[in-house]
Protein backbone atom coordinates (compact mmCIF):
# COMPACT_ATOMS: atom_id res chain seq x y z
CA UNK A 1 0.00 0.00 0.00
CA UNK A 2 1.43 3.40 -0.98
CA UNK A 3 1.59 6.47 1.25
CA UNK A 4 0.29 9.83 -0.02
CA UNK A 5 0.49 13.29 1.54
CA UNK A 6 -2.41 15.55 0.68
CA UNK A 7 -1.90 19.24 0.05
CA UNK A 8 -3.41 20.08 3.44
CA UNK A 9 -0.98 17.68 5.18
CA UNK A 10 1.97 19.27 3.39
CA UNK A 11 0.87 22.71 4.48
CA UNK A 12 0.48 21.56 8.08
CA UNK A 13 3.93 19.92 8.01
CA UNK A 14 5.57 23.05 6.64
CA UNK A 15 3.92 25.21 9.29
CA UNK A 16 5.08 22.84 12.06
CA UNK A 17 8.65 22.87 10.74
CA UNK A 18 8.65 26.62 10.37
CA UNK A 19 7.48 27.11 13.95
CA UNK A 20 10.54 25.37 15.42
CA UNK A 21 13.44 27.66 16.30
CA UNK A 22 16.59 28.08 18.36
CA UNK A 23 15.82 30.77 20.90
CA UNK A 24 18.51 32.37 23.06
CA UNK A 25 18.06 34.31 26.29
CA UNK A 26 19.21 37.92 26.25
CA UNK A 27 17.39 39.27 29.32
CA UNK A 28 17.37 42.68 27.69
CA UNK A 29 14.14 43.75 29.44
CA UNK A 30 15.87 43.11 32.77
CA UNK A 31 12.84 41.59 34.54
CA UNK A 32 14.15 37.97 34.58
CA UNK A 33 10.82 36.67 33.20
CA UNK A 34 10.73 33.68 30.83
CA UNK A 35 7.28 34.78 29.60
CA UNK A 36 8.51 38.17 28.31
CA UNK A 37 9.03 37.77 24.57
CA UNK A 38 11.59 40.60 24.27
CA UNK A 39 13.92 38.79 26.70
CA UNK A 40 14.62 36.31 23.87
CA UNK A 41 16.32 36.37 20.49
CA UNK A 42 14.31 36.11 18.32
CA UNK A 43 11.67 37.97 20.34
CA UNK A 44 9.26 35.15 21.10
CA UNK A 45 8.49 33.04 24.15
CA UNK A 46 9.89 29.51 23.61
CA UNK A 47 7.36 26.82 22.74
CA UNK A 48 7.26 23.00 22.66
CA UNK A 49 9.12 22.74 19.33
CA UNK A 50 11.93 25.13 20.21
CA UNK A 51 15.54 24.58 21.24
CA UNK A 52 16.42 26.99 24.04
CA UNK A 53 19.83 28.36 25.04
CA UNK A 54 20.55 30.26 28.27
CA UNK A 55 24.26 31.10 28.30
CA UNK A 56 24.11 33.62 31.13
CA UNK A 57 21.60 35.46 33.26
CA UNK A 58 18.92 34.83 35.86
CA UNK A 59 15.66 33.45 34.46
CA UNK A 60 12.39 32.76 36.29
CA UNK A 61 9.58 30.65 34.86
CA UNK A 62 6.22 31.43 36.48
CA UNK A 63 3.84 29.76 33.98
CA UNK A 64 3.83 26.14 32.80
CA UNK A 65 5.94 25.62 29.69
CA UNK A 66 7.44 22.97 27.45
CA UNK A 67 10.37 23.02 25.02
CA UNK A 68 12.18 20.61 22.73
CA UNK A 69 15.56 21.10 24.42
CA UNK A 70 17.35 23.43 26.81
CA UNK A 71 21.07 24.10 27.27
CA UNK A 72 22.21 26.17 30.26
CA UNK A 73 25.66 27.70 30.73
CA UNK A 74 28.65 27.48 28.46
CA UNK A 75 29.79 31.11 28.56
CA UNK A 76 33.12 31.30 30.39
CA UNK A 77 33.02 33.36 33.58
CA UNK A 78 29.23 33.81 33.52
CA UNK A 79 26.51 31.93 35.42
CA UNK A 80 23.21 30.81 33.96
CA UNK A 81 20.38 30.32 36.48
CA UNK A 82 16.86 29.05 35.78
CA UNK A 83 14.29 28.89 38.57
CA UNK A 84 11.14 26.89 37.86
CA UNK A 85 7.99 27.84 39.77
CA UNK A 86 5.61 25.90 37.47
CA UNK A 87 5.49 22.65 35.50
CA UNK A 88 8.24 22.31 32.88
CA UNK A 89 8.51 19.59 30.24
CA UNK A 90 11.47 18.94 27.94
CA UNK A 91 10.72 16.47 25.17
CA UNK A 92 14.42 16.11 24.36
CA UNK A 93 17.36 16.90 26.61
CA UNK A 94 18.00 19.47 29.34
CA UNK A 95 21.73 20.09 29.80
CA UNK A 96 23.04 22.02 32.82
CA UNK A 97 26.71 22.80 32.21
CA UNK A 98 29.30 23.55 34.87
CA UNK A 99 28.25 27.17 35.30
CA UNK A 100 24.55 26.35 35.15
CA UNK A 101 22.15 26.42 38.12
CA UNK A 102 18.72 24.77 37.85
CA UNK A 103 16.35 25.51 40.75
CA UNK A 104 13.13 23.50 41.06
CA UNK A 105 10.51 25.12 43.29
CA UNK A 106 7.28 23.96 41.64
CA UNK A 107 5.09 22.89 44.57
CA UNK A 108 2.86 20.09 43.23
CA UNK A 109 3.93 20.59 39.60
CA UNK A 110 6.27 18.31 37.64
CA UNK A 111 9.60 18.86 35.91
CA UNK A 112 10.24 16.09 33.40
CA UNK A 113 12.71 15.24 30.66
CA UNK A 114 16.16 13.81 30.07
CA UNK A 115 18.31 15.96 32.34
CA UNK A 116 22.12 15.96 32.48
CA UNK A 117 23.71 18.05 35.22
CA UNK A 118 27.39 19.01 35.35
CA UNK A 119 26.54 22.15 37.31
CA UNK A 120 24.06 22.41 40.20
CA UNK A 121 20.45 21.34 40.59
CA UNK A 122 18.54 22.47 43.69
CA UNK A 123 15.16 20.93 44.41
CA UNK A 124 13.17 22.93 46.97
CA UNK A 125 9.94 21.03 46.30
CA UNK A 126 8.01 19.58 43.39
CA UNK A 127 7.92 16.36 41.36
CA UNK A 128 10.69 15.03 39.13
CA UNK A 129 9.99 12.72 36.20
CA UNK A 130 12.07 11.22 33.40
CA UNK A 131 15.81 10.48 33.38
CA UNK A 132 18.09 12.61 35.58
CA UNK A 133 21.87 12.22 35.74
CA UNK A 134 24.15 14.32 37.94
CA UNK A 135 27.77 13.83 36.88
CA UNK A 136 30.79 13.43 39.15
CA UNK A 137 31.51 17.15 38.86
CA UNK A 138 27.87 18.09 39.44
CA UNK A 139 25.96 18.86 42.65
CA UNK A 140 22.41 17.98 43.68
CA UNK A 141 20.93 19.85 46.65
CA UNK A 142 17.76 18.24 48.04
CA UNK A 143 18.62 19.20 51.61
CA UNK A 144 15.75 21.50 52.60
CA UNK A 145 12.91 20.29 54.83
CA UNK A 146 10.21 20.15 52.13
CA UNK A 147 8.74 17.16 50.27
CA UNK A 148 10.37 16.19 46.98
CA UNK A 149 8.70 13.50 44.83
CA UNK A 150 10.09 11.22 42.15
CA UNK A 151 7.31 9.90 39.88
CA UNK A 152 8.34 7.58 37.06
CA UNK A 153 11.86 8.92 37.54
CA UNK A 154 15.31 7.38 37.34
CA UNK A 155 17.61 9.74 39.28
CA UNK A 156 21.32 8.90 39.15
CA UNK A 157 23.61 11.06 41.28
CA UNK A 158 27.35 10.55 40.83
CA UNK A 159 28.46 13.83 42.40
CA UNK A 160 27.89 15.60 45.71
CA UNK A 161 24.38 15.11 47.11
CA UNK A 162 22.65 16.86 50.01
CA UNK A 163 19.47 15.30 51.43
CA UNK A 164 16.78 16.46 53.84
CA UNK A 165 13.04 16.62 54.32
CA UNK A 166 10.88 13.97 52.64
CA UNK A 167 12.00 12.05 49.55
CA UNK A 168 8.96 10.30 48.03
CA UNK A 169 9.46 7.49 45.50
CA UNK A 170 6.46 6.63 43.30
CA UNK A 171 5.68 5.00 39.94
CA UNK A 172 8.68 2.61 39.89
CA UNK A 173 11.19 5.39 40.61
CA UNK A 174 14.82 4.55 41.45
CA UNK A 175 17.18 6.97 43.21
CA UNK A 176 20.85 5.91 42.90
CA UNK A 177 23.67 7.73 44.70
CA UNK A 178 27.32 6.82 44.16
CA UNK A 179 29.10 10.02 45.23
CA UNK A 180 29.36 11.81 48.58
CA UNK A 181 25.98 12.00 50.38
CA UNK A 182 25.35 14.25 53.40
CA UNK A 183 22.32 15.00 55.55
CA UNK A 184 22.27 17.29 58.57
CA UNK A 185 18.52 17.47 59.25
CA UNK A 186 15.48 15.21 59.56
CA UNK A 187 15.27 12.89 56.56
CA UNK A 188 12.46 10.56 55.48
CA UNK A 189 12.67 8.22 52.49
CA UNK A 190 9.13 7.17 51.64
CA UNK A 191 7.13 5.13 49.12
CA UNK A 192 3.48 6.06 48.57
CA UNK A 193 2.22 3.60 45.95
CA UNK A 194 2.37 -0.14 45.29
CA UNK A 195 5.05 -0.03 42.57
CA UNK A 196 8.59 -1.32 43.06
CA UNK A 197 10.85 1.57 44.02
CA UNK A 198 14.38 1.79 45.44
CA UNK A 199 16.72 4.24 47.13
CA UNK A 200 20.17 2.78 46.49
CA UNK A 201 23.26 4.30 48.11
CA UNK A 202 25.11 0.99 48.36
CA UNK A 203 27.95 2.33 46.18
CA UNK A 204 28.09 5.80 47.73
CA UNK A 205 31.59 7.06 48.50
CA UNK A 206 30.15 7.98 51.91
CA UNK A 207 26.72 8.64 53.41
CA UNK A 208 27.05 10.98 56.40
CA UNK A 209 24.07 11.51 58.69
CA UNK A 210 24.74 14.01 61.45
CA UNK A 211 21.54 15.03 63.24
CA UNK A 212 17.80 14.55 63.69
CA UNK A 213 15.67 11.54 62.76
CA UNK A 214 16.37 9.40 59.71
CA UNK A 215 13.17 7.50 58.90
CA UNK A 216 13.24 4.77 56.24
CA UNK A 217 9.83 3.92 54.76
CA UNK A 218 10.89 2.61 51.34
CA UNK A 219 13.28 -0.09 50.04
CA UNK A 220 16.74 1.28 50.84
CA UNK A 221 20.37 0.19 50.59
CA UNK A 222 23.22 2.08 52.25
CA UNK A 223 26.93 1.34 51.90
CA UNK A 224 29.49 3.52 53.69
CA UNK A 225 27.16 4.89 56.38
CA UNK A 226 28.92 7.48 58.54
CA UNK A 227 26.45 7.81 61.41
CA UNK A 228 27.60 10.88 63.38
CA UNK A 229 24.54 11.59 65.54
CA UNK A 230 20.74 11.44 65.54
CA UNK A 231 18.51 8.37 65.37
CA UNK A 232 17.45 5.92 62.68
CA UNK A 233 14.04 4.26 62.53
CA UNK A 234 13.38 1.56 59.95
CA UNK A 235 9.80 0.93 58.86
CA UNK A 236 10.82 -0.86 55.66
CA UNK A 237 13.19 -3.70 54.84
CA UNK A 238 16.75 -2.49 54.51
CA UNK A 239 20.30 -3.65 53.95
CA UNK A 240 23.41 -2.03 55.44
CA UNK A 241 26.22 -3.08 53.11
CA UNK A 242 29.08 -2.11 55.44
CA UNK A 243 29.73 -2.33 59.20
CA UNK A 244 27.06 -0.31 61.03
CA UNK A 245 28.56 1.88 63.75
CA UNK A 246 26.03 3.50 66.10
CA UNK A 247 27.39 6.52 68.03
CA UNK A 248 26.81 7.07 71.74
CA UNK A 249 23.42 8.57 72.52
CA UNK A 250 21.92 7.35 69.25
CA UNK A 251 19.78 4.36 68.32
CA UNK A 252 18.76 2.28 65.33
CA UNK A 253 15.29 0.74 65.65
CA UNK A 254 13.61 -1.67 63.22
CA UNK A 255 9.82 -1.94 63.50
CA UNK A 256 7.04 -4.04 61.98
CA UNK A 257 6.81 -6.68 59.27
CA UNK A 258 10.22 -6.03 57.72
CA UNK A 259 13.63 -7.70 57.40
CA UNK A 260 16.95 -6.00 58.10
CA UNK A 261 20.38 -7.32 57.17
CA UNK A 262 23.70 -6.07 58.57
CA UNK A 263 26.13 -8.63 57.11
CA UNK A 264 29.35 -7.05 58.46
CA UNK A 265 27.96 -6.57 61.95
CA UNK A 266 27.44 -3.64 64.31
CA UNK A 267 29.73 -1.51 66.48
CA UNK A 268 29.66 1.61 68.62
CA UNK A 269 28.22 2.80 71.93
CA UNK A 270 24.64 3.45 70.77
CA UNK A 271 21.64 1.11 70.93
CA UNK A 272 20.20 -1.34 68.40
CA UNK A 273 16.57 -2.41 68.81
CA UNK A 274 15.07 -5.31 66.84
CA UNK A 275 11.29 -5.15 66.89
CA UNK A 276 10.70 -6.48 63.38
CA UNK A 277 10.01 -9.78 61.66
CA UNK A 278 13.68 -10.62 61.17
CA UNK A 279 17.05 -8.94 61.70
CA UNK A 280 20.28 -10.66 60.69
CA UNK A 281 23.62 -9.48 62.05
CA UNK A 282 26.94 -10.79 60.72
CA UNK A 283 30.23 -11.21 62.55
CA UNK A 284 31.27 -8.47 64.97
CA UNK A 285 34.86 -9.09 65.98
CA UNK A 286 37.61 -7.24 67.79
CA UNK A 287 39.49 -5.14 65.29
CA UNK A 288 36.45 -4.73 63.05
CA UNK A 289 34.60 -2.76 65.69
CA UNK A 290 33.02 -3.68 69.01
CA UNK A 291 29.36 -3.22 69.92
CA UNK A 292 29.56 -1.58 73.34
CA UNK A 293 25.95 -0.43 73.34
CA UNK A 294 22.94 -2.68 74.06
CA UNK A 295 21.19 -4.85 71.50
CA UNK A 296 17.53 -5.55 72.29
CA UNK A 297 15.39 -8.33 70.80
CA UNK A 298 11.79 -7.27 71.48
CA UNK A 299 9.88 -9.28 68.86
CA UNK A 300 10.44 -11.42 65.77
CA UNK A 301 13.77 -13.15 65.12
CA UNK A 302 17.20 -11.70 65.83
CA UNK A 303 19.77 -13.84 64.04
CA UNK A 304 23.51 -13.66 64.75
CA UNK A 305 24.92 -15.29 61.61
CA UNK A 306 28.59 -14.94 62.56
CA UNK A 307 30.81 -15.04 65.61
CA UNK A 308 31.45 -11.91 67.61
CA UNK A 309 31.34 -10.03 70.87
CA UNK A 310 28.80 -7.55 72.19
CA UNK A 311 28.41 -5.76 75.49
CA UNK A 312 24.75 -6.25 76.39
CA UNK A 313 21.99 -8.44 74.96
CA UNK A 314 18.43 -7.83 76.15
CA UNK A 315 15.81 -10.43 75.17
CA UNK A 316 12.27 -9.31 75.92
CA UNK A 317 9.86 -11.07 73.57
CA UNK A 318 12.19 -11.83 70.68
CA UNK A 319 13.62 -15.13 69.43
CA UNK A 320 17.43 -15.01 69.31
CA UNK A 321 19.21 -17.42 66.98
CA UNK A 322 22.96 -17.92 67.40
CA UNK A 323 24.78 -19.60 64.50
CA UNK A 324 28.37 -19.50 65.82
CA UNK A 325 30.13 -18.26 68.97
CA UNK A 326 28.65 -15.11 70.50
CA UNK A 327 30.14 -13.66 73.67
CA UNK A 328 28.45 -10.99 75.76
CA UNK A 329 29.24 -9.07 78.88
CA UNK A 330 25.62 -9.29 79.99
CA UNK A 331 22.50 -11.20 78.90
CA UNK A 332 19.10 -10.22 80.25
CA UNK A 333 16.41 -12.77 79.37
CA UNK A 334 13.02 -11.34 80.33
CA UNK A 335 10.91 -13.32 77.86
CA UNK A 336 11.58 -14.95 74.54
CA UNK A 337 14.03 -17.67 73.53
CA UNK A 338 17.58 -18.52 72.51
CA UNK A 339 18.32 -21.25 69.95
CA UNK A 340 20.65 -22.19 67.11
CA UNK A 341 23.72 -24.31 66.39
CA UNK A 342 26.10 -21.80 67.96
CA UNK A 343 27.02 -20.94 71.55
CA UNK A 344 25.99 -17.91 73.59
CA UNK A 345 28.27 -17.13 76.52
CA UNK A 346 27.89 -14.32 79.03
CA UNK A 347 29.89 -12.93 81.94
CA UNK A 348 26.62 -12.02 83.65
CA UNK A 349 23.30 -13.69 82.88
CA UNK A 350 19.99 -12.46 84.31
CA UNK A 351 16.85 -14.55 84.00
CA UNK A 352 13.50 -12.96 84.77
CA UNK A 353 10.23 -14.84 85.04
Amino acid sequence: MGFRLTASCLVALCVAQASAATIAWTGIIDNNQWETANNWNPAQVPGPNDDVVIQKGNVQLTAAASVASLTMGGLFGKNATLTLFKAFFVSGSLTVQGNGFLNVNTGLDTVSGTVDVAGTVTVVDGTLGGEWTVSKIGTADLSNGNEKTLAGCNFVNKGALGLGGVIVLNQSSVFTASGVVTSDRNLMIQAQDATTVLFDASDATSFTYSTGLFSVQAPTKIGNFDFVSGNVTLFHSMSFVQLLTIPAGSYVTALGAITVTIPLGVAGKGALVSQCTEMTIGATKNGAGVMDGPISALSGSLIFSGSGGISTLIIDGGAVVVSEMLTTGSVQLKSGSVSGAGTLSAVVATLES
